[in-house]
């Protein structure tokens, strides 16, 4: 089931815009079934913050960080290291 794009408020789109200027190492982490953040708004974050990197897992919904914990925390604890 596809889910609808919702419209951003104009103090939203704002705080948004800020984001694009990142120029931290960016990890950006979703999960296939997230019905909260659907995958769609991952992209567009890469899309807008250079250097970004992305891992997708297959399950976990929003709550990925929760039900993937262990490989969740291996996959930060990489992303970290110099």
């Amino acid at each position: 089931m596809a889910v609808p794009k919702r419209k951003m408020s104009r103090s939203n789109t704002r705080h948004r815009r800020s984001a694009w200027k990142a120029v931290a190492p960016t990890l950006v982490t979703c999960a296939q079934d997230d019905r909260v953040t659907p995958v769609h708004l991952s992209h567009a974050i890469l899309e807008r913050i250079p250097h970004a990197e992305k891992v997708l897992f297959p399950w976990g919904g929003h709550a990925l960080p929760t039900l993937n914990a262990d490989k969740y925390a291996d996959m930060v604890k990489r992303f970290l290291r110099p």
